[in-house]
């Protein structure tokens, strides 16, 4: 089997190159081999490093993006961390997939939904069995959702998370050597828990007109109620973003970001990508606000 790997590890371990698109300041990663005949040679479903490595490195750096996707699961995962893949669990054991199409339902990844998904009660009991406290959790078990309880904090361990990025206040990181948006990262975070009734939620697709309420436009939100029967109340990462906007046309401006990296002149970015989607900078900003689904990063029940 060949454990070909994407994103940040594959562009360590010289399977990736960066590549310059143009002269519009963009990079994409590009394999340095024959992607088919590397494909050819896979004999088996991929082991979680070979899922982490993009996945945990998404948003532009470890554990930024996917609050419970950490770079701690790749290797020596200890049970106080995660009970599923400490026992040999890979990614796609829960994320089933057919014709490259993955198994997901969450409230922020409808793009990405297929008809295959793996529940906790497809491998678990639905009651509790612990004498007295397992009958008091039996009563609101059909209100909370498995996460809920058993995934308490995110970010607990190496990695901290990404909670807000601005893109209005640019700055120079010099670990990476490139000039980056504000961004704030925090450790250990309490959810925020929301009603979702595994299906609505309410989101912004651009380029439609967005809805702007006190400033903000909601990208991604579950929709659901106590008074739902298929209701369920789940944890969510809450991240926002400060970004440009188009009053006329009631949209969030596209960013260059690689001009951004290269040049550290957001406007200079902004107004260049704002004229390829004859959209009109005048130095307005609103904020997105996502809630995050978070899935994964079990905690053993003597840790609840």
């Amino acid at each position: 089997m060949v454990e070909y790997k994407s994103g940040a590890i594959g562009l360590k371990k010289g399977w990736k190159t960066i590549v310059k698109e143009g002269n519009q300041f963009r990079y994409v990663l590009a394999p340095k081999s024959d992607a088919v005949k590397l494909a050819e040679k896979i004999a088996s479903k991929p082991p979680n490093e070979t899922c982490l490595a993009c996945h945990a490195f998404s948003g532009g750096g470890p554990h930024f993006k996917r609050s419970n996707l950490s770079p701690d699961l790749i290797r020596n995962v200890n049970e106080e961390f995660d009970v599923h893949m400490v026992r040999g669990l890979f990614c796609s054991d829960c994320h089933v997939f057919e014709d490259h199409k993955f198994g997901l339902n969450s409230s922020d990844t409808w793009a990405r939904d297929s008809n295959k998904t793996v529940s906790c009660e497809d491998c678990h009991e639905k009651r509790h069995r612990v004498p007295i406290v397992g009958s008091v959790l039996n009563t609101f078990h059909q209100k909370v959702a498995c996460q809920t309880c058993h995934i308490p904090i995110i970010a607990r361990e190496k990695y901290p998370t990404d909670v807000r990025r601005d893109w209005s206040h640019i700055e120079f990181n010099e670990k990476l050597g490139r000039w980056e948006p504000e961004i704030t990262l925090k450790s250990n975070v309490i959810p925020v828990y929301l009603w979702w009734n595994g299906e609505s939620r309410e989101a912004y697709v651009y380029p439609e007109r967005a809805k702007v309420v006190d400033g903000k436009i909601i990208l991604s939100k579950p929709i659901g109620s106590k008074d739902d029967e298929d209701s369920k109340i789940y944890p969510y990462k809450l991240h926002t973003a400060i970004v440009p906007f188009d009053e006329g046309r009631g949209v969030p401006v596209p960013i260059k970001v690689g001009m951004v990296f290269a040049l550290g002149d957001y406007n200079k970015a902004i107004n260049a990508d704002a004229s390829v989607s004859g959209l009109k900078f005048d130095g307005k900003y609103v904020t997105l606000v996502r809630y995050m689904a978070v899935t994964t990063e079990f905690c053993p029940r003597k840790r609840l």
